[in-house]
């Protein structure tokens, strides 16, 4: 499974259709305005509480892993694991919600066991030098974008059995020919793994 992972508005779904067109692979877009509403929750609600912001994360966990399961191999998804406990711990000031700590660790470490066990590559976008605002999409802040974006670097840094690649620049172009580069060799050690298990 490929993933990729990132802050939103960082060009994941875009990147995925591409590289799915250009590689005859399956793509699963997990839509999370749409997942959330289907379950009662807004996340960009600022009057959100954060125990309530807990349970829609915990929801959305349950929903992709069952999702993630069912999905054809080899795949290509716009989020991971690591993107939903990087939403969680970007709402976390030093200050507030020290009472929920057990509930954010244990949402964390779920994540990346996921991420462990599901997925080979996780490609991590850095954020575009604009902003497309959308509906149910987190609100045009900077600080809070790039916030997002480094506890999804620090994450993927958690995980042990991952490749993690990160994409530095923001042309589509260019970041298509690394992940095309990177999935097809990973796909071809994948075959000759399977060849040499064979041959014994």
């Amino acid at each position: 499974m490929f993933g990729f992972c990132g802050a939103s508005r960082t060009g994941k779904s875009t990147l995925c259709k591409l590289l799915s067109e250009g590689l005859d692979l399956p793509f699963h877009s997990f839509n999370t305005a749409e997942i959330m509403k289907a379950k009662g929750y807004n996340l960009v609600d600022p009057a959100l509480t954060f125990a309530t912001r807990l349970d829609a994360q915990e929801a959305y966990l349950d929903h992709y892993e069952e999702t993630l399961r069912a999905l054809p191999r080899p795949a290509l998804t716009d989020r991971t694991p690591l993107c939903l406990a990087a939403y969680t711990m970007a709402e976390i000031r030093m200050h507030d919600h020290a009472e929920h700590g057990d509930r954010v660790l244990a949402i964390v470490e779920r994540a990346v066991c996921m991420t462990d066990q599901h997925f080979d590559t996780v490609f991590l976008l850095r954020p575009l030098p604009f902003y497309e605002e959308a509906e149910g999409k987190a609100p045009a802040n900077l600080g809070y974008q790039w916030h997002h974006q480094i506890v999804c670097e620090g994450l993927a840094d958690q995980c042990r059995f991952i490749d993690a690649a990160t994409l530095y620049t923001p042309d589509l172009e260019t970041r298509a020919e690394s992940c095309t580069k990177a999935i097809v060799d990973a796909m071809q050690r994948w075959g000759e793994e399977k060849a040499a298990l064979t041959c014994h």
